[in-house]
């Protein structure tokens, strides 16, 4: 019986055994290892830490930061996946193994659109820092050339003004504020590559020229454009350390994506006009308002007929009181200018390889006659995964523009030119009317063998003369005629990379990225006709031989930007709920700009003949390195994220620049931010008013190194200097021996400027998250800020130095609020924005303000602020004026509290302004708040802020069958500016034309309380910089109105290739609200901005 137990016992272990086996074998041979990848349905970028299990199991695992997963299950089984504000997929599992892509649709498009925050990109739920993006649907809706335009009341905290409807010029974009008084252009990024332009942030001057006129992003194709992320605070900007002071912006382009072959097609042409002019005088009372203003003072003995000549001589043959007005400005305009834009994108490919190439063409005339700009463009985007950890892209794009800039006048000029003045004389061989005549005759100095050989012939005695009067105006249509002024623009932009994944979640990637720019000037002037049609001709004889027709040069000025990173990126999900991603990045930006410059006299006036020859002294050029920077930097970012519920980010940067002096070259820059989402936290009541809460602030420390001017850290060589060894005999100076001297203060401690800020922001979502909320407060002081300072006199050195001295806060707070819903079948969509900006120096060297009148900068105040005087009045009878008189006295025309005769004398009619403040009583006092009777430069006070203390913009959207319908609203509020084209056409003291408003001035029959009296060189100065013209220029515009309509698929599909069709109308500034007088809020004094109308396609194939 023993026997027969144990032979049992090992009996049954044996088969329990073998059933366990075999049942094991079975389960692993039914099991099998699924892998996939899961992305958004709307960006196509892959989803970290999506939950992925099998139905009714333990068993699940989360994608990585590339949205890939490997996960076991059998099949027959339920694969769920699932995420938080996505909509869950569930599919039964077959035998395929390789699952592909699985695309989840967003239950909140807000929270989980992607966000590009540089060296990398989030979800809009796990941003911490202060960012702000559009996307390509918002970027197609604007109808600039030039892509940051369309960040225009779109991006909270970003302040954009556009230069007006001239298609090359700037616009001026401003990040929570202005942080100082240099440099303040924010630093652009595209694909990666930091862009560098030589003279960045100067407009005037020999550099400014240089630089052109033509704003180098309108070479950037807005239809490739993906999205642009602005970062706005220092724990988002960080990573870009001492270029990021003033913001970032991110323009990230379009990317290919798997699948066949697609084709789209974007098309739109319209025309622009400038919908207002200035309304100016006629002839008639243009005459009468000369001859009130001139005897109303005239000169002794001397008649207004006398004064003026025979142009105002009733009497006179030539007289032109008769004349018909001549309407400059309508003549100026290029009505219906042309825009038009076409783009052809195709993008395609595999799992491993994908691809995206455009092809495209704008042409954009300006409003005003004789500009345009012309753009060509090729892109093409490239990227492949080679292996499981080999992969590889590349970026490219290829840019020629031809621009013509040959406007020679604007309206506010053409609006002063005197109305009895032609512009056109069917009797003179060019067509256009002269504005001089004179006749040549040789010159009997002339000596060809000599190098400073004279002119071989000069202006006959007497001439040249003006043909009508002293306020003859250069022919503007005739100088445009005659002259040339063109761009040859080419650029070439684009990066590589290479990168390894040898581990998951680990990624080594090395970057290059290059961008080489050409901007070449082609000028010409005609000199033997040119001189006809200008006010003030010089003889087109001199400096040439006798034989030249004409001025050519060319100019070109050549930027190369080579930029080499060496990124690591690690990031892992531990324990399903720890998420850690860390970034370490080194970089180097080597930039250049060149020069040259070469012009001289040329016989021929045949484009294709003109050549400049070595023909001294009728040829002058230069060549030179403007600059030339190097950079390098180390970067670290650390982030952190537990749970969808507590985010920190931590980043340092460590900045060195060729720029600044040994022992001050380097620098760090240090923020961080952290985040935290409330209503993920149990105790957060799960209701369906208030879905998604979250809670984030940073802090951080920023540079900027354009702001640092070159090599100020060693003197210059002067060699203009000389010193006399006297003579012997008496004679202090005697020979003079050329010498060297130094003339700047070599600031070896310079270093560039720089900023710190802090921040805290509210992120909500509401009521079904139908509703999303944004609000932050910022605070950012720059400090270190470089003004240049004027040393003492006995320090020897005679050029100002640049020190580190200033400092200038800004604070604000953002608004952001958004509604998507839906009434029966329309969808429709509202949102809007709001900042606050508010402005002040803290201190400047040594307390004293700096600048003028028009952009006056002191410590308490905002920058470039409007100071001046404050009218008091206008006298309208001699009765005010000895009441006044007795009172005060105006020391800035001369009078005198004590002596009543001296100076001017009032006369009824004539302004007067107010006594504000009192001449200094204390030391180191300015001036005294307590007010002396006396009117004088003492009594200048602020008038207003040309910085705005708010701008806004809101849309609304709403589609229905196929038709949708966009409605965008922008403006500004809370900044005055200072209107001098009114002061000019108000002025009531010279021959230019004048506003009709002039009508309005005072006369003994008229006696207005707000215009003066007209008075020729009126010596009372009613034209002074005073609040009489500073005007509020704050506005709201309808900035873009389009309606489309999009044909139904089913019709499409029956083409058997259109995917879609969408055809559409846009209006752009349709009306504007605004108290400003003049002819546009925004841009008043160049180019206005103009009404747009257009129509388009957009279809894929």
């Amino acid at each position: 019986m023993r026997c027969n137990t144990t032979v049992s016992k090992s009996f049954h272990l044996r088969i329990i055994f073998l059933l366990v086996s075999v049942g094991i074998s079975a389960f692993c041979f039914a099991q099998q290892t699924l892998s996939g990848r899961v992305t958004d349905s709307t960006s196509n970028q892959g989803l970290a830490n999506i939950s992925v299990f099998v139905k009714g199991t333990t068993r699940g695992t989360v994608t990585n930061a590339n949205g890939e997963f490997r996960i076991a299950a059998s099949e027959g089984e339920i694969l769920v996946i699932s995420a938080v504000s996505y909509l869950p997929y569930e599919f039964i599992v077959g035998r395929e193994t390789a699952l592909g892509t699985i695309t989840l649709r967003s239950s909140n498009a807000s929270l989980n659109e992607v966000v590009v925050i540089g060296y990398g990109q989030r979800q809009r739920k796990d941003v911490t820092g202060a960012v702000s993006q559009i996307g390509s649907k918002e970027i197609e809706k604007s109808t600039a050339i030039s892509p940051e335009l369309a960040l225009q009341g779109r991006a909270s905290g970003v302040f954009v003004s556009s230069q007006g409807g001239d298609p090359q010029s700037r616009a001026t974009v401003r990040i929570r504020g202005v942080n100082t008084f240099g440099n303040a252009e924010p630093l652009y990024v595209i694909d990666g590559v930091p862009i560098y332009e030589g003279g960045s942030g100067v407009t005037g001057g020999a550099t400014g020229d240089i630089r052109s006129p033509i704003n180098i992003f309108s070479m950037i194709n807005p239809q490739d454009i993906e999205s642009v992320s602005v970062l706005k605070d220092a724990s988002a900007a960080a990573i870009y350390g001492v270029r990021a002071s003033n913001g970032v912006i991110i323009v990230t382009t379009k990317k290919g994506k798997s699948g066949k072959p697609k084709v789209e097609l974007s098309s739109t042409v319209g025309i622009q006009n400038i919908p207002k002019t200035y309304d100016v005088l006629n002839t008639q009372d243009y005459y009468v308002f000369a001859k009130e203003m001139y005897l109303a003072n005239p000169d002794a003995n001397t008649s207004f007929e006398q004064k003026f000549g025979p142009r105002y001589d009733a009497a006179n043959p030539l007289y032109a009181g008769n004349n018909p007005s001549y309407d400059w400005q309508k003549e100026l305009l290029n009505k219906d200018a042309l825009m038009q834009d076409h783009s052809v994108r195709v993008t395609g490919g595999s799992e491993s390889t994908t691809y995206f190439v455009s092809f495209g063409y704008s042409n954009q005339e300006s409003p005003l006659k004789s500009n345009e700009l012309k753009r060509y463009s090729v892109a093409a985007n490239i990227e492949s995964k080679i292996s499981r950890i080999l992969s590889t892209g590349i970026t490219m794009r290829l840019i020629q523009e031809d621009a013509k800039v040959n406007t020679q006048s604007d309206l506010a000029t053409m609006a002063s030119t005197i109305p009895f003045q032609p512009i056109y004389d069917n009797a003179d061989r060019t067509g256009f009317a002269p504005a001089s005549a004179g006749t040549f005759v040789p010159n009997t100095a002339y000596d060809p063998t000599k190098l400073d050989a004279g002119a071989p012939f000069n202006f006959a005695p007497g001439d040249p003369r003006r043909l009508w009067g002293d306020q003859t105006r250069f022919n503007v249509f005739a100088f445009q005629r005659y002259n040339d002024n063109n761009y040859d623009l080419k650029r070439a932009l684009g990066s590589a990379y290479v990168q390894i994944e040898p581990l998951p979640g680990l990624r080594l990637r090395g970057t290059l990225g290059a961008d080489w720019y050409m901007n070449l000037r082609k000028s010409w002037s005609d000199l033997l006709e040119g001189w006809r049609f200008s006010q003030t001709p010089g003889n087109p004889y001199s400096n040439q031989n006798g034989e030249a027709k004409g001025n050519y040069g060319e100019r070109r000025g050549t930027t190369q930007n080579i930029n080499k990173e060496l990124t690591l990126n690690y990031s892992k999900i531990f324990f399903k709920e720890h998420s850690v991603d860390v970034v370490l990045n080194a970089s180097y930006q080597y930039a250049r700009w060149d020069v040259s410059d070469l012009s001289g006299r040329v016989n021929f006036t045949d484009p294709q003949l003109r050549s400049i020859t070595n023909q001294p002294p009728y040829t002058n050029g230069f060549a030179s390195i403007l600059q030339e920077d190097a950079l390098v930097g180390y970067m670290g970012r650390l982030s952190y994220k537990y749970s969808d519920k507590y985010y920190l980010d931590v980043t340092f940067r460590r900045d060195g620049s060729s720029r600044l002096a040994p022992g001050h070259k380097w620098d760090n820059f240090p923020s961080f931010a952290a985040a935290w989402r409330i209503s993920s936290e149990k105790f957060f009541p799960k209701i369906e008013v208030l879905n998604d809460l979250k809670l984030r602030g940073g802090w951080g420390r920023l540079g900027n190194v354009n702001s640092a001017g070159f090599y100020k850290y060693i003197s210059g060589v002067s060699l203009t200097s000389d010193y006399p060894l006297g003579s012997g005999n008496g004679n202090g100076v005697g020979s003079q021996v050329q010498a060297t001297r130094l003339p700047d203060f070599a600031n070896t401690a310079l270093t560039w400027e720089k900023l710190k800020t802090f921040n805290i922001g509210l992120d909500a979502q509401l009521f079904n998250n139908h509703v999303s909320f944004t609000a932050e407060y910022y605070d950012k002081t720059t400090f270190d800020i470089i003004q240049s300072v004027a040393l003492p006199p006995n320090t020897g050195i005679q050029n100002n130095a640049d020190l580190n001295v200033a400092t200038v806060k800004n604070t604000g707070v953002e608004f952001q609020l958004g509604y998507n819903g839906k009434i029966g079948p329309v969808d429709f969509n509202v949102s809007g924005n709001l900042t606050t900006v508010k402005n002040r120096v803290k201190s400047l060297n040594g307390g004293t303000p700096i600048n003028g009148e028009g952009d006056r900068v002191e410590e308490g105040y905002s920058m470039f602020y409007l100071w001046g005087y404050k009218v008091g009045g206008i006298f309208q009878n001699q009765a005010e004026i000895d009441a006044w008189r007795r009172v005060y006295a105006d020391a800035s025309i001369n009078q005198s509290r004590t002596n009543p005769t001296a100076g001017y004398q009032y006369k009824p009619g004539d302004m007067y302004f107010q006594d504000v403040y009192g001449n200094p009583r204390a030391p180191k006092e300015r001036y005294s708040k307590l007010p002396d009777s006396l009117i004088n430069s003492n009594d200048r006070s602020y008038l207003g802020k040309t910085i705005p203390g708010f701008f806004y913009g809101f849309n609304f959207g709403a589609s229905y069958k196929g038709f949708d319908i966009g409605i965008f609203f922008q403006g500004v509020g809370d900044v005055q500016k200072y209107n001098s084209v009114r002061a000019g056409l108000e002025g009531l003291g010279g021959l230019a034309n004048q506003s009709v408003t002039a009508l309005e001035r005072w006369t003994p029959a008229n006696p207005s309380s707000s215009m003066p009296r007209a008075v020729y060189n009126n010596a009372s100065n009613p034209g002074r910089f005073s609040d009489r013209f500073v005007e509020d220029a704050g506005y709201m515009r309808l900035r873009n109105l389009q309606l489309g309509y999009s044909i139904p698929s089913t019709l499409l599909t029956k083409s058997g290739f259109i995917q879609n069709f969408r055809i559409f109308v846009t209006g752009v500034n349709l009306f504007t609200i605004t108290n400003w007088t003049g002819l546009d809020p925004e841009t008043d004094f160049n180019t206005p901005t103009t009404r747009q109308f257009l129509v388009g396609i957009n279809a894929t194939f």
